[in-house]
């Protein structure tokens, strides 16, 4: 339960410490999918019921059809299940069965009103041009600088840097998933507000 609240109050400061970049945007939808994402893949493998991931195709064309923002989601669904098939979580038809929704998942992207004109768009953003000039994609480091979000990533590190020392100890058992969150998150954050 201590951790819940933890968790609960992290998840609320960071909430706080990114108000100056929220607003009625699109992007707020890829927030919300890649939260959504992640609790649905915490889901099925706390239970161990891959069939939970059946809603992975869906979900997907959904979130292309609403932001472009839906790569990182098929990105990290390809890692989650690589590092569930090392830590054996799931046996090996499982495996390959969420494999399966994984790809389709990104097929169902085709489906979209965009269809492939989607890839194309999405490639134009390769260029870090958009990272130098859009205000809301600027790194952490510039200005106008957000005390808030630099005290949220350093108690970030902070807690994360205990964890890890933790493993190092011994004292715990190092999660792959939640390392791999971590150091995926953590340096997103800091490099371009949400």
């Amino acid at each position: 339960l201590p951790g819940f609240w933890l968790t609960a109050g992290l998840a609320f400061f960071g909430t706080f410490a990114c108000l100056p970049h929220l607003g009625v945007r699109m992007q707020e939808f890829g927030m919300l999918f890649l939260a959504a994402e992640l609790f649905i893949l915490d889901i099925a493998d706390r239970r161990r019921k891959a069939v939970l991931l059946l809603i992975l195709p869906p979900f997907f064309w959904l979130w292309a059809s609403m932001h472009g923002s839906w790569p990182l989601g098929i990105g990290i669904a390809f890692i989650w299940i690589i590092i569930k098939a090392f830590e054996r979580r799931f046996d090996r038809r499982q495996i390959l069965g969420i494999l399966s929704l994984i790809i389709l998942s990104a097929a169902a992207t085709l489906l979209t009103p965009y269809g492939l004109e989607l890839y194309s768009f999405l490639y134009g953003y390769g260029d870090d041009f958009y990272m130098k000039v859009i205000q809301e994609w600027l790194p952490q480091w510039n200005f106008p600088y957000n005390y808030t979000q630099s005290i949220y990533i350093a108690l970030s590190l902070l807690l994360g840097g205990s964890y890890f020392f933790r493993v190092y100890k011994k004292e715990e058992k190092l999660d792959g998933w939640q390392a791999f969150l971590f150091f995926l998150l953590l340096p997103m954050a800091s490099r371009s507000p949400p």
